[in-house]
């Protein structure tokens, strides 16, 4: 799937199946910036992908989401939402 170079968080992404996700979250892992994506209407939907030449690379391994998943930032992810639905 193309996207824009650069995703920011709280940006929304429509993937090729329709499905809407905003970003919750970035991590930098060995020089690779990863994304956490958050389905906008089922939150128990969640993706970590990065970007390579303009194409999101979802992935797919369950092991390696786990490891990745450590490395956001929790309080970070919830002081966001926290003040998107606050308002």
């Amino acid at each position: 799937m193309w996207i824009q170079m650069q995703l920011e968080v709280m940006d929304v992404i429509q993937l090729e199946d329709n499905r809407k996700y905003i970003v919750a979250n970035t991590s930098l892992v060995n020089n690779i910036k990863y994304y956490l994506l958050i389905n906008v209407e089922l939150e128990t939907d969640m993706i970590i992908g990065y970007i390579d030449k303009k194409e999101l690379v979802v992935v797919d391994d369950p092991k390696e989401c786990s490891k990745l998943f450590l490395t956001f930032d929790p309080n970070k992810i919830i002081n966001k939402f926290k003040n998107l639905f606050s308002n």
